[in-house]
């Protein structure tokens, strides 16, 4: 890799992929990208990410952190009106996204599992019924409670496949058994693994 001022990196070899961008740099750039596929970007964007990068068209992966713990949607929302092949979605930070404020025809996969914040009731019925949680395929996402798990498969429709990281000590060690027992027959479960004091469980959705 690659550094601009330890904020611009991009890969040397393909200087058309960049992988990160930071509201703070002050470097002055004189090249242009396009056909760039992952980007890392933090909000509130920075005025510069736009001349760098001449085409959006092969987006397939953006991770979005926030530089004040405040998601800025409407300046991701630009970014991902820029973007028809846009698949995958992270997010990064204290406080959960307001993800009912973003639409994708593309995107299938969205990541939440590094949001410090636990999903509760509210923030998965909130998922489950935005537009993104509706298409959503692929999902990561912490919670603090286990009955939630079994609602996400229920209303997520189109879920194929499910990581989730549950902080709820009533199932700590027995996650997966009390899962087994609440999920249709269509689901396969791992074993718990233990990211104390959080358990992980993935499922599969035939």
């Amino acid at each position: 890799m690659s550094t601009l001022d330890d904020s611009w990196q991009f890969k040397s070899t393909d200087p058309q992929d960049i992988s990160y961008v930071h509201p703070q740099s002050t470097c002055v750039l004189s090249f242009r990208c396009s056909h760039v596929r992952k980007l890392h970007v933090y909000l509130p964007l920075h005025d510069k990410l736009w001349p760098v990068i001449s085409s959006f068209d092969r987006l397939s992966s953006i991770n979005v952190e926030s530089s004040n713990d405040i998601f800025d949607m409407s300046q991701l929302q630009a970014l991902i009106d820029k973007a028809p092949r846009l698949y995958s979605l992270t997010f990064s930070g204290k406080s959960s996204p307001d993800i009912a404020k973003l639409t994708s025809k593309s995107i299938r996969r969205l990541d939440l599992s590094n949001i410090e914040t636990y999903f509760n009731k509210p923030a998965c019925i909130s998922l489950c019924h935005s537009s993104l949680g509706i298409q959503c395929e692929v999902l990561s996402i912490q919670t603090n409670d286990r009955q939630n798990i079994p609602y996400l498969v229920k209303k997520m429709k189109n879920l194929r496949a499910l990581c989730v990281k549950c902080n709820d000590k009533s199932t700590r060690c027995h996650l997966s058994g009390w899962l087994r027992q609440r999920l249709p027959p269509n689901c396969s479960i791992s074993d718990e693994e233990n990211f104390a004091p959080s358990v992980r469980v993935q499922l599969w959705i035939r």
